[in-house]
């Protein structure tokens, strides 16, 4: 079996302009306890979210290199494509509106109701990457602790009987 290399989030994934790759994760996953507090100056009551439960959990996620340029972007909406030259899995980056949709990072996808939703993990004022809820008032999800290159196990030569 290969040894598993965890690698530091800040050491990014070297990916290809237009690509995305599979990585392993390490990531805790946070639950909260939710309650309502006093009434704020908006007349809603204020929501308080402590923490619950943190698991320490290996996913599957994705990094993605898709950035575009300010003339490639101006392109792309003037004309519903990018131009010639562009890297093609750019393409993928456009919601249903049509609009670029791109950025470079760390993201979790996950079907829902028929459609691929995707997650990015944002730099926390911590410096964790991470993902956020507005139900939680915007505190962590998930939190990105380290990852590893996906590769696919070798054909085992002797299979258990």
């Amino acid at each position: 079996m290969k040894e598993i290399i965890w690698k530091k989030p800040s050491e990014l994934p070297v990916v290809t302009r237009g690509e995305d790759v599979k990585i392993w994760a390490v990531v805790d996953m946070y639950q909260y306890d939710m309650r309502f507090g006093e009434l704020g100056g908006d007349g809603k009551a204020k929501r308080i979210a402590t923490v619950k439960k943190v698991n320490r959990r290996v996913v599957e996620l994705n990094y993605v290199y898709a950035e575009v340029t300010d003339d490639e972007l101006a392109y792309f909406e003037e004309n519903g494509d990018f131009p010639e030259g562009t890297p093609s899995g750019l393409d993928y980056w456009t919601n249903e509106d049509g609009e670029f949709i791109g950025f470079t990072g760390y993201y979790n996808q996950y079907p829902e109701e028929g459609r691929m939703y995707y997650e990015e993990f944002k730099l926390g004022a911590d410096g964790k990457y991470q993902t956020t809820n507005n139900w939680t008032d915007n505190q962590p999800e998930w939190v990105l602790l380290a990852w590893s290159e996906f590769e696919k196990p070798e054909v085992p030569e002797n299979l258990p009987v």
